[in-house]
């Protein structure tokens, strides 16, 4: 998300002011993208889940499984396999 607000020309504060103005959560905000890539990986099925992980910037599987079942209801091995 730094890059992106980088690219805005605003600091991360100033973005961050701008998005509550709005009523979005900078940290739900993120949460829900890193979710959503996360699940458009998985959807591939052909990137491991811990290196989902890593590639999101959580600092094990553990917590990026907690996140994930936090959002979807489901840990990101039965969301992968629900198609099945």
């Amino acid at each position: 998300m730094e890059n992106a607000v980088g690219l805005s020309g605003l600091s991360s504060r100033t973005f961050q002011r701008k998005l509550e103005k709005l009523g979005v959560n900078y940290t739900e905000l993120v949460l829900e993208t890193r979710i959503g890539i996360a699940k458009q990986w998985l959807d591939n099925g052909d990137i491991l889940i811990s290196e989902i992980s890593k590639a999101l910037g959580y600092q094990n599987r553990a917590n990026f499984s907690r996140a994930f079942c936090g959002l979807v209801d489901l840990s990101p091995r039965d969301y992968r396999r629900r198609k099945d």
